[in-house]
């Protein structure tokens, strides 16, 4: 509530609009999540980390053309494009493609120093960058969500 009513004061700022819809995706309002989102690409809110918690979202509802497209639009782009590849990676080990998840979780081999990927793949453990991704788990786990086709 908190949040909703900070957006409305603050209805450029991208930080809090990227909190929010976080929120209702934890709260399992995927459609405020996605008015949210809407509204914020309307508003042309400066912030990278809506597209990878859109790709959350979009994976709990089983969309792969979307959440290719989050992948796509995140890549580039310092700082957000490593998330979305653990990201990418998370859900690759979700359906037991480990191969594929090292290639994402190791991401593109000319990248800078000082973003280079981790040494050691942690697969079943999460990371600071998919607490989100993780917390609609369980939601697929129920049956309550289909799987994305990919």
């Amino acid at each position: 509530m908190e949040c909703r009513e900070s957006l409305r004061l603050n209805p450029d700022e991208g930080d809090i609009a990227s909190f929010l819809i976080g929120d209702d995706l934890l709260l399992n309002r995927l459609d405020d999540a996605k008015a949210v989102y809407e509204q914020g690409r309307a508003r042309k809110l400066q912030n990278g980390f809506p597209d990878s918690i859109m790709y959350s979202l979009a994976f709990a509802e089983g969309d792969a053309t979307r959440m290719q497209q989050y992948f796509d639009a995140s890549m580039g782009k310092p700082g957000i494009e490593d998330i979305l590849l653990t990201m990418r990676s998370d859900v690759e080990s979700y359906y037991g493609r480990l191969g594929k998840a090292r290639e994402f979780r190791n991401g593109p081999r000319n990248r800078p120093e000082k973003t280079a990927p981790r040494k050691r793949p942690h697969f079943g453990r999460p990371t600071p960058h998919c607490t989100r991704l993780s917390s609609v788990m369980p939601l697929r786990r129920r049956g309550r969500l289909k799987p994305p086709c990919h």
